[in-house]
């Protein structure tokens, strides 16, 4: 079993392999298995050559203003964030397409057509950081349930 602990908007390093993604106004769990490509590499290959993208899971890009879903087999519903997690915008982007240039973008979310759909620009996005267990147990202080 695994930890969880609260990450707050810049991500801190070293960078987990994996976060969840919820919106505290709402209490709303956008993604359970977030993936985080921040390199040139994980950003270069993104979710290309897979045939689908699972429900609750995703990619989280950085630093990133504009994506694109050259090469992709399926559709994809996009949010741009900013520093701060505030969504800025969110559209569907289908095969084959560029998305919009972003300019106070930082990160773009990209998951299967309809995780999005509850989500709304403006809404502010919390990370959850998956860590072995017995790592840091005061970092139990920081989830979100202490926070409330």
């Amino acid at each position: 079993m695994k930890e969880i602990r609260w990450l707050s908007w810049p991500l801190p390093r070293p960078l987990p392999r994996e976060v969840a993604l919820w919106v505290p106004d709402t209490g709303a769990i956008m993604g359970t298995s977030i993936h985080l490509a921040g390199t040139f590499g994980t950003r270069l290959r993104g979710l290309l050559f897979r045939p689908s993208l699972p429900p609750g899971e995703g990619l989280l890009l950085f630093p990133t203003r504009q994506v694109h879903s050259y090469l992709m087999r399926f559709p994809l519903d996009v949010a741009y964030i900013d520093r701060h997690g505030h969504v800025l915008r969110k559209e569907p982007l289908l095969p084959g397409r560029r998305g919009p240039y972003v300019r106070r973008a930082f990160f773009v979310l990209e998951m299967s057509l309809g995780a999005l759909e509850d989500l709304e620009v403006g809404q502010r996005l919390a990370l959850l950081a998956h860590l072995p267990a017995g790592e840091e147990k005061d970092r139990q202080n920081h989830s979100p349930a202490s926070q409330a």
